[in-house]
């Protein structure tokens, strides 16, 4: 029987599970295998995705954050074809092993609580993780509205990883708050501090401010609020909080868009390639050599 084979290089998102369940179920032709690496034997796992789908817990396609070419090499070559599932930076080594192994294809699908996913709208996982970071968000503000304080509170929201400035941008929006650049200046210290003066001289008692772990919590009051006097506390965001239980209804939409055209490609004689979501559909593009 002709083997498929699905390998997460990165993270394992909402939506993740329903898409690999969902490409399961249309290719009843084939074995599909999930490859897995075990860091403490260093080697490679393969598992019976379709055997373990048909039961009531199945276990999430567990990341592979090897980048170690040669040693794929000898695995991924017995695949006919081979699903790579991962972030922006992951594209990269998708290229490279298309490249290494001719016999091969292979075919990459974006998914990232970042959206940080060059040439695609959105990435599976980055609306669910927009959702959890707004929900936590707003259960401090439901709590903190009904107390008083002698001084305004500012909350600071630090994100996991290294977060693309549209995110911080869109995370803010939506709670009425502000963020810090990544790459933050002088300049942008001074508008943030004019623009929470704004905000507590006009009566509000609170405000929030993302930012991610690119900077320390800790020194923000003295090094890019120097000038406002506020009860600073810090909520963190980590990673397994941004998976969400359940993923939103975009990311259920994502995933089954998404697996359709990887059952597509699976059943046509496409060669390498990438999925992107462009105009709310999922579309395919060949690999650049």
């Amino acid at each position: 029987m002709t083997k498929i084979g699905l390998l997460n290089l990165d993270v394992s998102p909402a939506g993740l599970n329903e898409m690999v369940h969902s490409i399961i179920s249309e290719v009843q032709q084939y074995q599909v295998i999930g490859i897995e690496s075990d860091r403490y034997r260093n080697e490679f796992q393969l598992r019976d995705l379709k055997e373990e789908s048909k039961a009531f817990h199945f276990q999430s396609l567990k990341p592979t954050p090897s980048r170690n070419i040669t040693a794929f090499q000898e695995v991924l070559s017995e695949f006919e074809a081979v699903v790579m599932i991962g972030a922006g930076e992951s594209f990269q080594f998708a290229k490279e092993i298309s490249r290494q192994i001719s016999d091969t294809r292979f075919l990459f699908v974006p998914v990232s609580i970042y959206n940080n996913i060059e040439g695609s709208e959105i990435s599976l996982g980055y609306d669910t993780a927009m959702n959890a970071i707004i929900e936590n968000t707003l259960k401090v503000r439901d709590t903190i509205q009904s107390l008083k304080y002698d001084k305004p509170r500012l909350f600071g929201v630090q994100l996991p990883g290294q977060v693309p400035l549209e995110m911080l941008e869109e995370l803010s929006l939506a709670v009425e708050g502000f963020f810090i650049p990544p790459y933050h200046s002088q300049k942008d210290s001074t508008h943030l501090e004019k623009s929470f003066g704004d905000v507590f001289s006009g009566g509000k008692a609170f405000s929030f401010l993302f930012f991610d772990e690119r900077l320390n919590s800790a020194s923000i009051p003295e090094t890019i609020l120097p000038g406002i006097d506020v009860d600073w506390k810090v909520i963190k965001i980590d990673e397994a909080m941004c998976m969400g239980q359940k993923p939103s209804a975009l990311d259920r939409i994502l995933a089954m868009k998404f697996a359709s055209q990887v059952v597509h490609w699976i059943n046509s004689d496409l060669n390498s390639g990438r999925l992107n979501i462009l105009a709310r559909h999922a579309e395919f593009k060949e690999m650049p050599k």
